[in-house]
């Protein structure tokens, strides 16, 4: 395998050809000629937002941004006060000296430093904070000088980024090799975890939540009944415990009931969170999985691991010639476990991959991707390993299959 490390000249010259819409480009302009650097997002925004403003030290302002339609990323970089102070000034007279400028958002209300849904509490003037698959609804921003003072842009960008699927179209469900039912009751706001181990080949896993039905007494009115619009949602992660907003896969579709279902999983513990947004009752999780059409107990004719380091905003790239008949190609790749990290997997063939330009992908938010190709062609196959949020080790294994 051969890897080429990334420089942050590397970036600018990616950044450069993702100024496709004369708005963003606009705005990106604007934010470079002030002396800042903005990284790409997973692909062309389709819709961008630049704010400015002025804040002394504990001051702050507020900003609305509305989601009126389906998005699979929003993005916003806080960029605070440069370091300006004059040549022979000390560190402590300066009032830029320092500076922490904090950001923080909520869904539907306005956010305070205590409560918030996301933040970026870094020390320092800038920030980033990204959501993966929005709700739509409004989002509060509050821009915050925790300490010294000046001038900042808040830039936010919206996403539509559906991509192809990484592992092509998933087998049809045959007889499950392994089956499970949990069982539980939740008021609102209350969860469960449950944790199910793969452990070897499998073509489909799936989780299906059956949540409390309206069974409320004839007579009895739907405000006054529990169980009347329960909406139970299901979040899934593979190696650490899920949350509201931080997941690999999800069914936050509203009502009580909710499926999720992973082709070709990798190996690893999957957590799956049931959580009452509303309502409350008893409810059911299935888990199932598959290996339709013989695969297990395959060994790999191809096995490798590379290993590397990333912080937020880097990326490294490999190589692997693929030569021969092979029934299946797959990477894995295993970010750090951090609350807040999330890696991303490009796929290219005979090519460079990009965020904006890839043959298969994986950009579902958390450490962890998975893209499998089914009969692959010949050729060179170019990864990308993208840090697009949080920093530390990872692995990426390639494997190929002649079965």
């Amino acid at each position: 395998m051969k890897l080429v490390h990334v420089t942050m000249i590397s970036m600018l010259i990616l950044f450069c050809t993702l100024l496709a819409l004369p708005v963003v480009a606009d705005d990106e302009s604007t934010i470079m000629q002030a002396g800042y650097t903005v990284l790409p997002g997973p692909c062309n925004p389709i819709e961008s937002s630049l704010k400015t403003g002025n804040l002394n030290q504990y001051e702050y302002d507020y900003y609305t941004f509305t989601v009126s339609s389906a998005r699979t990323d929003l993005i916003w970089n806080l960029f605070g006060p440069k370091h300006t102070r004059p040549v022979g000034t000390v560190l402590e007279s300066s009032a830029y000296a320092d500076a922490d400028f904090n950001i923080y958002i909520s869904f539907n209300a306005y956010p305070t430093e205590y409560d918030y849904d996301w933040a970026d509490t870094s020390y320092g003037p800038d920030g980033t904070v990204e959501i993966r698959n929005p709700n739509q609804g409004d989002y509060y921003v509050m821009v915050k000088s925790l300490k010294g003072s000046g001038d900042y842009m808040l830039y936010w960008r919206g996403f539509n980024c559906y991509s192809p699927t990484p592992t092509g179209t998933p087998v049809q469900p045959c007889t499950p090799i392994y089956q499970s039912t949990k069982s539980g009751n939740l008021n609102t706001g209350g969860y469960d975890y449950f944790s199910y181990d793969v452990s070897g080949y499998r073509t489909l896993s799936t989780w299906k939540l059956t949540g409390p039905q309206n069974t409320r007494p004839l007579g009895v009115s739907m405000s006054s009944s529990p169980t009347a619009d329960a909406d139970y949602k299901l979040y899934i992660a593979l190696n650490r415990y899920p949350t509201q907003y931080n997941y690999d896969w999800a069914d936050t579709t509203y009502g009580p009931d909710g499926y999720v279902e992973v082709p070709y999983p990798s190996t690893g513990t999957y957590y799956a969170m049931v959580y009452a947004q509303s309502g409350s009752g008893y409810y059911t999780l299935d888990q199932k999985s598959y290996n339709c059409g013989g695969g297990g107990g395959c060994t790999p004719s191809y096995d490798y691991v590379d290993q590397g380091t990333l912080t937020t905003g880097n990326f490294d790239q490999y190589t692997f010639d693929l030569e021969g008949s092979k029934k299946r190609l797959r990477w894995d790749l295993t970010g750090p476990y951090s609350s807040n990290a999330d890696y991303n997997l490009y796929v290219a063939r005979d090519r460079n991959p990009t965020p904006s330009n890839y043959d298969w992908s994986d950009t579902s938010y958390g450490p962890n991707a998975v893209v499998e190709i089914q009969n692959p062609t010949r050729g060179t196959y170019y990864t990308r390993v993208y840090a697009m949020q949080g920093s530390g080790s990872y692995q990426l294994q390639t494997r190929s299959y002649t079965c």
